[in-house]
């Protein structure tokens, strides 16, 4: 059986295209809030992009583009796959050390 193709109107098909280039666009504001603390977590972060280098205030809402935002998550993300390495390689390190003095 055949199907009937409708086509959208030209607005409305610039409205969505415009919506989709909006959504990818690197460059875009969106707001993020660093950890902050008073020991290792007190200082801005300095973030590099391009060639420019934005410092980020940390305990506040600011706004940043998205590529920078991408390049913090990624970023903690890295932090928590080492941590969660260095603590199976320590573990590994004491269930080899004990095997060895049994």
């Amino acid at each position: 059986m055949a199907t009937k193709k409708v086509a959208k109107p030209v607005e409305e098909v610039k409205e969505e295209v415009v919506e989709v280039a909006e959504e990818l666009d690197p460059m875009r504001k969106v707001t993020i809030r660093l950890f902050k603390d008073s020991g290792k977590y007190r200082d801005d972060m300095i973030v590099g992009l391009n060639g420019r280098i934005y410092q980020i205030k940390r305990g506040v809402e600011v706004e940043v583009p998205w590529a920078v935002a991408e390049i913090i998550r990624e970023s903690l993300e890295q932090d928590q796959a080492t941590a969660e390495l260095i603590m199976s390689e320590e573990q590994n390190y004491h269930d080899n050390v004990e095997r060895r003095l049994d």
